[in-house]
């Protein structure tokens, strides 16, 4: 395969194009390493996450854009999964070129390729990015990782290509690391009350009768789907905006074997259900659900427990990630605490853009004030 030289991609901004491409299949096979094989660094940059948010995870007038960035010689430099997604009528409205991201990512970025020069690569795909988009139309990014070492160069090209940019923080993520294979270790270093629910409450289930189970592959996958989608519906949970997602995921995942359905079963009824995904070592835990009816047993956190062990032991896990959200139980569970972050480009010379620019500064300066 050939490789782009950094020096192809270290002058000007002409030795470069970009477009957009309606889906994965109308991606020259190039671009195809960039988001596929397990040596992509995270599921959430995977092509098999993007599809399933493709299948299952958009409104129904988004239309998908895979942002690609490649030398004139067809030498392919990056790739920006994102939609076009509508925003209203009339002047102060206009189209969101959106990150393909929603509710359920837990990280995003543009994916640069490993044989050029990131930092200029990343300046170029925001460059081009900005030209690419009407004057009225917003970028928006979510899920980005706060430590993205190219993030600044990125917005660089977007000022270059007329555009304003703003970050605001997204969502927490908590991670443990893990490494060694010593689960016992693990819970040892957690809060005393954290050990003793733990064990207790196993206990009690087990005198009950309890089971648990982990699916990792697709044998099993459609009574694991139905046990899931049971305790969810008995649970706390609001439903989902996306009805289908988490089905799709979990057969996806399975298919791939990288999903870790988690369930716990009191007398054959499935009381507690996680979904977790095992991925270059490092294990995400994106949903959990527990039956009302058992709160007195703490099903959930038997479970959560139980999937930890499970990852720690049998996986080799190096890190746990907890996802989305800072859920006050996350702290007691992992130490290390996360910023994501969001970011908005607008081109302050059109109506709809310096209407965004003016509501995120206003929406800044009355934190600030409360704070």
């Amino acid at each position: 395969m050939d490789r782009a030289p950094r020096a192809l991609i270290s002058g000007a901004i002409e030795t470069v194009e970009f477009a957009f491409f309606p889906n994965a299949g109308a991606l020259p096979e190039d671009s195809l390493r960039l988001w596929s094989g397990h040596g992509v660094p995270s599921y959430f940059l995977s092509r098999s996450w993007f599809e399933c948010l493709i299948a299952a995870g958009l409104d129904h007038d988004d239309r998908v854009a895979l942002g690609l960035l490649r030398t004139k010689a067809g030498h392919v430099l990056a790739l920006l999964p994102a939609r076009f997604r509508h925003g209203g009528s009339g002047p102060l409205h206009g189209r969101e070129l959106s990150g393909l991201t929603g509710p359920y990512a837990c990280l995003f970025r543009p994916i640069l390729s490993p044989d050029a020069d990131a930092t200029e690569t990343a300046r170029l795909l925001g460059c081009h990015v900005g030209t690419s988009v009407a004057r009225n139309d917003i970028i928006q990014l979510d899920a980005l990782d706060q430590g993205w070492p190219e993030l600044g160069a990125f917005e660089a090209g977007l000022q270059e290509a007329g555009f304003v940019s703003t970050r605001y923080d997204h969502f927490v993520n908590w991670s443990e690391a893990v490494a060694g294979g010593d689960f016992k270790r693990y819970l040892a270093a957690r809060e005393g009350s954290v050990r003793e629910i733990v064990r207790r409450r196993r206990r009690a289930l087990e005198r009950q009768g309890a089971r648990f189970q982990v699916l990792s592959g697709s044998d099993g996958i459609d009574a694991g789907v139905a046990a899931y989608e049971a305790v969810y519906a008995r649970s706390w949970k609001q439903p989902e905006p996306y009805t289908r997602f988490h089905e799709h995921l979990m057969r996806a995942t399975a298919r791939d074997g990288v999903l870790r359905l988690g369930l716990c079963y009191l007398g054959g009824r499935p009381v507690a259900a996680q979904i977790w995904i095992h991925w270059n070592g490092c294990a995400t835990v994106l949903k959990l659900a527990h039956d009302q009816e058992f709160d007195r047993f703490s099903p959930g956190t038997v479970l959560l427990a139980h999937m930890i062990q499970y990852v720690i032991e049998a996986d080799a896990a190096v890190e746990l990630d907890f996802g989305r959200g800072d859920d006050a139980y996350k702290r007691q569970w992992a130490g290390r605490r996360r910023q994501r972050l969001g970011l908005i480009a607008a081109n302050p010379r059109s109506i709809a853009g310096f209407g965004v620019l003016a509501r995120q500064l206003a929406g800044r300066w009355i934190s600030l004030l409360r704070g």
